[in-house]
């Protein structure tokens, strides 16, 4: 198989199948904004010290976590909240219980004013890619190959837009920073 295929065995049955990668989407740290930011959060390592809200075992999003923090050498938190849903744990973030790592794309509703903040660790954020899978050898129909690359071109923008959100956070954290250095 080639890098974009692979081979799936079910029931002594060998399928190919084929994958399309779409752009990635990026996971940062993020805590209520009106509760001073900790300016010295600057490390993973300085994060972990925080309460931890954490996705349930086995959530693509905690396992991400995972594999970032033992690469860098670092123990995986002991969760002190565990929830399903990113909505959730958004609240619970607002409600001053913890910290997360999410999806930049589940603050979409709140935006860079709302009540969770974006903090600036080194490390972060986390880049990971959707894949959307189909048997190879299988002639798809017309609407499944117009959606395959409605999904491509739209993962695309979504990856522009991720990138241009984070810049314009960034650019505002630092305009917030001076602003308070100057007082």
């Amino acid at each position: 198989p080639t890098k974009d295929t692979f081979d799936f065995v079910l029931n002594n049955d060998r399928v190919s199948y084929q994958a399309s990668v779409l752009p990635g989407r990026q996971l940062p740290a993020r805590k209520k904004s009106t509760i001073g930011l900790k300016a010295q959060l600057k490390s993973l390592k300085q994060l972990l010290d925080e309460p931890f809200i954490m996705r349930e075992p086995g959530s693509g999003t905690r396992d991400a976590i995972n594999r970032l923090l033992t690469s860098k050498g670092l123990h995986i938190p002991v969760a002190h909240m565990e929830f399903a849903s990113n909505e959730a744990i958004k609240q619970a973030v607002v409600a001053e219980l913890g910290i997360s790592i999410l999806s930049l794309h589940s603050l979409a509703l709140e935006g860079t004013s709302g009540p969770i903040a974006i903090l600036d660790v080194q490390g972060l954020p986390i880049h990971r890619y959707w894949y959307l899978v189909h048997p190879k050898k299988k002639k798809l129909s017309p609407v499944t190959l117009a959606f395959l690359e409605f999904a491509k071109m739209e993962g695309q923008n979504i990856a522009s837009k991720t990138k241009q959100k984070l810049e314009k956070i960034r650019k505002s954290r630092a305009y917030k920073n001076r602003k308070q250095l100057n007082k």
